[in-house]
């Protein structure tokens, strides 16, 4: 079954009073698309500061990354290990794409380090495996883990790509992730969102139920 590429992409969403919540956008949406969407809902109410994308640095992901940065003049984050692959198109040309050059990337992501949005600290975890370089974003008080593409509902990230290395992402999995509670929201790059506490039962990557 095929995978659209865009299938998750989610604003935090602060309301009025404190409250907090996560709204999917449409996911075959552009990134154009996406940002017409949140201002057609008037969830722009002030100047956007950052806007977070939780993407893999590789292939067309990038392009979708450099295009938001550059509709609202954000900074573009980026974890020092995956510096290689942004520098040649996020290994587009395996695919055999040809793509525009890329902006520079800013600020550099750090293990441990907080991004602060409102009432919200996301701490930044670094996930290599799927690449290098992979982070995801862990909002404690709320219990949101964005993992990006390295662990799914009954799945993991695929090793495979430029950059990979399976027994790199298991360590990430079983070191960084498995420790949280089980309650633990998991929202990924692809299919349903899940909980920690069910993949460490059922995800049989986890368990030893597949190879």
């Amino acid at each position: 079954m095929g995978i659209d590429m865009y299938e998750h992409f989610y604003a935090v969403i602060m309301a009025g009073g404190g409250g907090t919540r996560l709204w999917p956008l449409s996911r075959k949406a552009r990134p154009k698309q996406m940002l017409r969407l949140l201002d057609e809902r008037s969830l722009f109410q002030t100047s956007v500061e950052r806007l977070a994308g939780l993407f893999p640095c590789e292939r067309i992901f990038v392009v979708t990354v450099a295009e938001q940065a550059e509709e609202l003049k954000v900074p573009i984050y980026l974890h020092p290990a995956d510096l290689p692959l942004w520098s040649v198109d996020g290994g587009a040309s395996f695919f055999g794409l040809d793509l525009e050059p890329l902006p520079p990337p800013g600020p550099a992501f750090e293990d441990g380090m907080h991004l602060h949005c409102g009432a919200l600290d996301f701490e930044v975890l670094h996930l290599p495996g799927h690449t290098p370089g992979h982070v995801g974003l862990l909002e404690s008080a709320h219990g949101w883990l964005f993992s990006g593409d390295v662990l799914f509902a009954g799945s993991i990230g695929r090793t495979d790509l430029p950059g990979g290395d399976y027994a790199t992402l298991m360590d990430s999995i079983r070191n960084r992730l498995l420790p949280l509670p089980d309650s633990t929201l998991v929202y990924s790059g692809h299919g349903p969102e899940t909980t920690i506490g069910r993949e460490r039962r059922s995800n049989p990557f986890i368990t030893g139920g597949w190879g």
